[in-house]
């Protein structure tokens, strides 16, 4: 599905970082593994030429933008 609609779908939980790029300033994602849970996890990821995705990191969501991701 996610290539088919992107990433952007709204059930996906997903959002585009803004201030964080990955190489090449390909764009890095990020998608909740879990919610309304502090220090809740997040997937970070970019996403292939192919439709593939790479997860970069998974983690608490604890990064100040602009910052890598622990």
């Amino acid at each position: 599905m996610m290539r088919e609609v992107g990433p952007t779908y709204p059930s996906f939980c997903t959002h585009q970082m803004q201030y964080l790029k990955g190489p090449n300033g390909v764009t890095i994602w990020n998608s909740y593994i879990e919610n309304r849970t502090p220090q809740a996890w997040r997937m970070y990821w970019v996403r292939c030429d192919d439709g593939a995705i790479q997860i970069v990191s998974i983690g608490p969501h604890d990064h100040r933008p602009g910052t890598q991701p622990s």
